[in-house]
């Protein structure tokens, strides 16, 4: 725990506040509390798994910060979702998944060129708010991020129903760039949003999960009700759009794959439209599936 304890001070100093350091050490010593966790923090090795020269550290992420995934967790679901999280991938996932992912740049999980302008989509981890959601999906053009979208492995029995393991869709932000114009001009009628929540869905498919869940506006860790507005068209409207199942007023539940309307139901003036849209979506489900299939333990037999 010393090694943890200097790492978050260290860490803290950048802050130049003394008060925010001395909270953050405090925060961290919590783990105390929780031996059974503590342990299996350390047989997991999360330290260095999480060590990345490009990046700060930061390795009790989901305890020395005011949340972790959602503003609605107790500190014990706060601990449960972390260790549930690094033992999927421990159990689920190659070493070298976790190397790519952690430690370099990430998994390439679609791309596309597109009148001399190159789109790609990487699963790496969080470089900035881990805490936010350990994973994420990041949507680029000519090396410019557009959109992020942040997720966790977890038990969905933290949210009350049975035991299984999905994701949790923790984090949708979109860039403000100029080069958001370019994927307009490209991929007309669509959004980075859909692009990114068709490659989650895809690494849920390789998952084989049926369905993922997705935080509700009120309980994304960032949540403002001054940006009330702003908030719930990020997430719950954007859930909505594909028929999500609101959960315990906390998460909503999607189809994998998503659940559109029918294209025969579709007005026939935006069928070509919709039929586009969803060849796009498709097709970066289907590459981030084979993308991650490499890196299953189940597939190296």
């Amino acid at each position: 725990m010393l090694r943890e304890l200097t790492i978050v001070y260290c860490e803290g100093r950048r802050e130049l506040n003394n008060f925010y350091i001395a909270a953050r050490l405090v925060a961290a010593l919590r783990f105390l509390f929780f031996p059974k966790t503590l342990f299996q923090f350390y047989s997991m090795k999360i330290t260095n798994k999480l060590r990345n020269p490009a990046m700060p550290h930061d390795p009790l992420y989901f305890l020395v910060h005011t949340y972790y995934l959602s503003k609605r967790f107790t500190l014990r679901q706060r601990l449960q979702c972390a260790m549930d999280h690094h033992e999927y991938e421990r159990m689920s996932y190659s070493y070298e998944y976790a190397r790519r992912v952690y430690r370099t740049d990430g998994i390439m999980l679609w791309n596309r060129s597109v009148d001399n302008r190159n789109f790609t989509m990487v699963l790496i981890a969080t470089d900035d708010n881990r805490y936010e959601g350990d994973l994420s999906v990041i949507l680029s053009v000519d090396n410019i991020r557009l959109c992020r979208m942040s997720f966790c492995y977890l038990n969905a029995n933290v949210f009350g129903l049975t035991s299984y393991m999905t994701m949790l869709i923790s984090r949708n932000q979109t860039d403000r760039t100029p080069s958001r114009d370019l994927f307009n001009q490209c991929f007309k009628q669509n959004a980075p949003q859909f692009f990114c929540l068709a490659a989650v869905c895809g690494i849920a498919m390789t998952n084989e999960f049926e369905t993922v869940l997705a935080i509700k506006h009120d309980a994304q860790i960032a949540y403002d009700r001054t940006f009330d507005s702003g908030f719930r068209n990020s997430y719950t409207a954007l859930w909505e759009k594909f028929h999500a199942v609101e959960i315990d007023r906390h998460v909503y539940k999607l189809n994998v794959p998503l659940k559109v309307r029918p294209l025969q139901l579709v007005d026939s003036v935006h069928r070509a439209r919709a039929r586009n849209r969803r060849k796009y979506w498709d097709d970066i489900m289907q590459s981030a599936r084979s993308a991650m299939i490499e890196y299953r333990l189940a597939s190296e037999s």
